[in-house]
């Protein structure tokens, strides 16, 4: 079996929810928007996870005849990368899963209603300027959008309307803001941003200070989180 393909199930990211035992050969996620330890391939997340699939040649054929879309995009690629926050829906049977992670650092597949399906919220990695006076975004899911103007910053997170393909709002990274730890000893947990301070002499890391419902206190490397809304979440996160 190839392992470009494919690895050992021993070997696969410890956040994938899957059995480690059994059959050795596991598919792994092809190069895209996620890279291996951030995503699984659509795939396994068929057959292993939701279920929605008894065979891989059965979850191909769900594919290819788009019954099965994610982030309201038709996917023609069976072990597409699947990461945080994004969507897959099935279209037929009206069922919406967003992946989260757990307290346990592993994945879940959280059941979405309709109309939160459209919504993704995507992280400002960086920006640059281009030609006309455009400005593009580039986001921690790999993509990137074109704006002309707005007061983007890294770190700030754009909930985006996948249907329209346009944005709703702005979510700022500042005091206050809720933050979702997607790494960390506070991983799957929510707390309110209290400051962004620096640690390291000749590498710098940034680190966000957050205090969570019961008055706690806990830190994080700013990488390792992302702003989810105000006073709460802008999406079902369990």
């Amino acid at each position: 079996m190839s392992k470009k393909q494919h690895l050992s199930r021993l070997n696969a990211p410890k956040a994938w929810p899957i059995k480690r035992k059994g059959i050795k050969w596991i598919a792994k996620p092809i190069a895209g928007t996620h890279n291996i330890l951030t995503s699984m391939p659509l795939s396994v997340i068929l057959t292993e996870i939701l279920k929605i699939s008894d065979s891989r040649k059965r979850a191909k054929y769900l594919i290819y005849n788009k019954e099965v879309i994610v982030n309201n995009r038709s996917i023609k690629e069976i072990n597409f990368p699947v990461g945080l926050f994004d969507v897959i829906s099935f279209p037929k049977i009206n069922k919406h899963y967003r992946v989260v992670i757990g307290k346990n650092r592993k994945f879940k597949f959280i059941e979405i209603p309709e109309k939160e399906a459209k919504i993704l919220l995507l992280r400002i990695e960086n920006k640059s300027k281009i030609k006309k006076g455009k400005i593009q975004l580039n986001f921690m899911n790999g993509w990137n959008i074109l704006v002309s103007k707005g007061n983007y910053k890294t770190g700030d997170v754009v909930v985006y309307d996948s249907e329209k393909r346009k944005e709703q709002e702005t979510l700022p990274l500042k005091k206050g803001s809720l933050l979702y730890f997607f790494g960390g000893k506070k991983v799957g947990s929510t707390a309110k941003l209290e400051e962004i301070t620096e640690k390291g002499i000749l590498k710098k890391q940034k680190i966000a200070i957050a205090k969570d419902e019961k008055g706690n206190l806990s830190e994080a490397d700013l990488k390792n989180v992302i702003v989810v809304g105000k006073d709460k979440p802008a999406i079902k996160l369990n």
